[in-house]
């Protein structure tokens, strides 16, 4: 069984969930998000910071879409870091039930501190200044069914 670290106050995986974290992340270290169910926006202010910290952005993602409510994931996010930035304003956004496998430049890091309000902070300790640096996760999450906001083509044309 999965032995999870410690989780704040908030989201709680319901016992089904629980075995399907254990069974598709297939680690001993899984971090569960507490801020999973809440809704977390990135601001235009941290957007403006992290787009003036680093450049060349790449993303390779992995998708598992299964039957039913969860899907599984892999991501690998390459970077270049072109200037430090201030303690806490850099971070990958990820909304996802649990990861797994999490991996900074080479670092694995385990501590539930590592993901928390769809957020995996990004600090120098783990960064290199003036470099490439790369991102890994794994991670399990439920399919958003909540399609507020969204168009079909159908109702963009419409409004033309």
């Amino acid at each position: 069984m999965v032995e999870s670290t410690e989780i704040p106050a908030g989201y709680e995986p319901n016992g089904n969930e629980k075995i399907l974290i254990a069974k598709y992340l297939e680690s001993n270290t899984v971090i569960i998000d507490p801020g999973f169910s809440k809704s977390v926006t990135l601001l235009q202010t941290e957007a403006e910071v992290r787009s003036s910290t680093i450049s060349d952005v790449e993303y390779d993602f992995q998708l598992c879409l299964n039957r039913g409510e969860y899907y599984i994931g892999n991501a690998v996010i390459n970077f270049f870091l072109d200037s430090e930035p201030a303690e806490g304003t850099l971070f990958v956004n990820l909304v996802a039930m649990a990861i797994s496998s999490l991996v900074i430049n080479d670092n694995k890091c385990t501590e539930a501190s590592f993901y928390q309000n769809h957020k995996i902070p990004l600090d120098m300790k783990n960064l290199s200044l003036h470099a490439w640096n790369t991102v890994q996760v794994r991670y399990f999450s439920k399919y958003n069914t909540n399609c507020t906001g969204l168009h079909t083509f159908t109702d963009l044309k419409d409004q033309n």
